[in-house]
């Protein structure tokens, strides 16, 4: 009987954490597009769910933290880009520049 409590115990742990991290990416989730070119600002990044994307054309990886985008970008150009984040209606802002999802 006790043995059967962990068991049930540690499912529901299980759950509430796989549920707790669903949805918290997928607002990030697409091809974003930036109208004007900013020097420091990507025109164009894809994000994907599983953390990884393209930056500018180049694979990258990518966290969220703190109110903070962070793209890991790799191969001919390496660096590590850090920008404030908000959503507005359907855009997101890095920093102070609009992208919207196409």
């Amino acid at each position: 009987m006790r043995m059967k409590k962990f068991f049930i115990v540690g499912i529901i742990l299980c759950l509430l954490l796989s549920l707790s991290s669903c949805g918290s990416s997928s607002k990030f989730v697409g091809n974003w597009v930036c109208a004007e070119e900013h020097p420091g600002y990507p025109a164009q990044i894809i994000i994907k769910a599983d953390g990884t994307g393209s930056f500018e054309g180049f694979p990258c990886s990518w966290t969220e933290n703190d109110g903070k985008l962070i793209f890991n970008v790799g191969n001919a150009f390496i660096g590590t880009w850090k920008y404030d984040y908000k959503f507005s209606g359907s855009k997101l802002y890095l920093d102070d520049y609009s992208y919207t999802k196409k």
